[in-house]
């Protein structure tokens, strides 16, 4: 079974993957298979073309590239259509070596799950919906460079999507729709903000009860009450 976890920066996403690791699934972490792609010396080179200036000594220098982006913001295509692909190919890898040892689940924890067509390989997908207020404090405590990204990321989120209106209202309208259209794609949607310790116990019941759900139906044993399709956990 896959399940793929979302949700935007900051909202709960690496402590939700650590509580299911902890109970024996898989956990496919794509921040952690990017820095592992930073590494990669083809990766390496093909930024060193476009980006010669975050080289030193032969690796990418990250806080050199983060105040890039910051400054250059187009800087982030770049990346993306370099780095991507990387971190698919490591996906798939990890994937089907779970399916080969017949591991009991499989997490994707990816923030851009739905914009890199990820959940079409999920069969449940879970959306950490937090504030942006409360968002922005937990990145606020880490620096003031982590802080400038954020402001970047959350300034490109919903983008890509066509927009019937110009301007700010066309960001707003942008950062709504995204927001929505995601929510209702998902088969449950913990508030990130809530009790840590509930939300854990929560998050808990909420994949472990799918997972025996899916060994019954693959057993053709009995199904008992099955949680249904887009179902809001708060």
């Amino acid at each position: 079974m896959i399940i793929g976890i979302t949700g935007p920066i900051a909202a709960g996403k690496s402590r939700a993957a650590v509580i299911l690791r902890r109970i024996g699934w898989v956990v496919h972490d794509s921040d952690q298979a990017v820095h592992r792609a930073y590494r990669n010396p083809a990766v390496i080179s093909r930024i060193a073309d476009h980006l010669p200036s975050v080289i030193r000594a032969g690796q990418i220098d990250r806080q050199a590239l983060a105040d890039r982006i910051i400054k250059q913001a187009e800087v982030l295509d770049v990346l993306e259509n370099i780095v991507h692909p990387i971190v698919r190919e490591d996906l798939v890898r990890n994937v089907q070596l779970c399916l080969r040892h017949r591991r009991r689940g499989f997490i994707i924890d990816s923030p851009l799950l739905y914009e890199a067509g990820l959940d079409s390989w999920c069969d449940r997908v879970i959306r950490l919906a937090t504030p942006a207020r409360i968002r922005r404090m937990r990145v606020a405590r880490r620096s003031a460079r982590a802080l400038a990204l954020f402001d970047l990321f959350e300034s490109r989120r919903g983008r890509r999507r066509t927009s019937p209106v110009r301007g700010a209202r066309r960001r707003r309208w942008s950062r709504r729709t995204h927001h929505m259209n995601q929510t209702n794609h998902a088969d449950a949607v913990i508030q990130g903000h809530g009790d840590s310790g509930s939300n854990a116990r929560l998050l808990r019941r909420l994949v472990q009860g799918w997972l025996r759900s899916e060994r019954l139906r693959s057993k053709g044993g009995r199904l008992p009450q099955a949680l249904p399709k887009r179902r809001k956990v708060w």
